[in-house]
């Protein structure tokens, strides 16, 4: 079980993963690009990911945008479809 601090550590990561990305996690889910189930779904999928510490080495690296989605990324499906793409690079 995970605790409401994880949680929240959890829905911050993926909305700086959709950021970094170019992907606006609450506009789509205000747009209707997203629903919420799927939203919910992004989150848990992130709290039983395991390379969490990876993750937050890359979000450090790319503070302003990256290139590409991390390929070990289980969210890279969604942020695809919601737009983002790999723009070259690392």
């Amino acid at each position: 079980m995970f605790d409401l601090r994880e949680i929240s550590e959890r829905i911050a990561r993926v909305r700086r993963m959709g950021h970094a990305v170019g992907v606006d996690l609450d506009s789509a889910i205000g747009e209707g690009g997203i629903a919420r189930p799927e939203a919910q779904a992004a989150v848990r999928r992130c709290l039983t990911c395991a390379a969490t510490d990876d993750c937050a080495e890359w979000l450090e690296d790319y503070p302003d945008g990256a290139p590409r989605l991390p390929g070990y990324c289980r969210n890279r499906h969604l942020f695809r479809r919601l737009g983002a793409g790999d723009r070259g690079g690392g």
